[in-house]
C-alpha cells in the first residue's frame, strides 16, 4: 500500500509559544475521502471548534507526528529556517520508517524550492529526492487536503499548548505581535520562558519601554 505525507507548521509568526511542525500520513487510496470532510481548509481559516472536529477525525483515520520548536530553543538565536528544516527532516524520516511512502507534500517556508533543498542538504539530509514524488510549494495548505490536515494538527497542538501556558502564566491574549494584550503581558513578564526573546519585536518593545 502506498502512503502520502503532508507537512505544515503553525505559530511561526506569533511571539509566544512553540512553533509546531506536523506530518500527517494517509494511504494514497483514501485521499479521495478528504474532500468530503466538511470545512477542511488551511487551519488559519477555520474556527477552533472546526479544527478540533477535524483533529478528532485525523486521530481516527490517519497517522501523524509532531515536532515543537520551543521558545527556549528559538530564543537561542538559531536560524529559524534551519530549525524548521531540521523538524521536517525528522518528520520525513519518521514517515519512511512508518509506511511505504510514495508522495510528500510540504508547505514551503523558504523563498523557493531550490533554497529548500539547499537548507536540507546543509543539515546532511541524505534521502534521495528521487525516491518519492515531492511537492514543495508556497500555500500548499490552501491547495492540498493532506497538507491541510497537517496544518490542523500543528494548529491544534499550538492551541493546546497555549491553553496550558495560560493556566500557568496567565492570559496573554493570542500571542500575536499585533495583540495589545500580548504586548502588555510581555512587558510585564519579559523573562517568561514562553516568549521568543530572539524576535526583533520583543527586543524593540523592551528597548522602547526603557526610554
Amino acid at each position: 500500500m502506498k502512503w502520502v505525507l503532508g507537512i505544515d507548521d503553525a505559530n511561526r509568526s506569533e511571539i509566544i509559544g512553540s512553533q509546531w511542525l506536523a506530518g500527517v500520513l494517509m494511504p494514497k487510496d483514501k485521499l479521495n475521502e478528504l474532500p468530503k470532510l466538511k470545512g477542511l481548509n488551511d487551519s488559519k481559516l477555520m474556527t477552533r471548534k472546526k479544527r478540533f472536529e477535524i483533529y478528532d477525525w485525523i486521530k481516527a483515520n490517519a497517522r501523524f507526528y509532531t515536532v515543537p520548536i520551543t521558545p527556549e530553543r528559538i530564543s537561542l538565536g538559531l536560524n529559524l529556517n534551519l530549525l524548521e528544516a531540521d523538524a521536517v527532516s525528522e518528520i520525513v524520516k519518521w514517515a519512511t520508517y512508518t509506511a511505504n511512502l510514495s508522495e510528500i507534500y510540504i508547505d514551503n517556508w523558504e523563498r523557493n524550492e531550490v533554497n529548500f533543498w539547499k537548507r536540507m542538504a546543509h543539515l546532511g539530509f541524505c534521502l534521495n529526492p528521487f525516491d518519492f514524488k515531492w511537492i514543495i510549494e508556497h500555500d500548499a495548505d490552501k491547495k492540498y487536503p493532506i497538507v491541510m490536515l497537517a496544518s490542523v494538527v500543528a494548529k491544534c497542538e499550538s492551541d493546546l499548548e497555549k491553553d496550558r501556558m495560560k493556566n500557568k502564566y496567565g492570559d496573554f491574549g493570542s500571542g500575536n505581535v499585533t495583540d495589545p494584550k500580548t504586548k502588555e503581558f510581555i512587558l510585564n513578564n519579559p523573562h517568561a520562558p514562553i516568549i521568543k526573546r530572539s524576535y526583533k519585536t520583543y527586543q524593540r518593545w523592551l528597548k522602547e519601554a526603557k526610554k
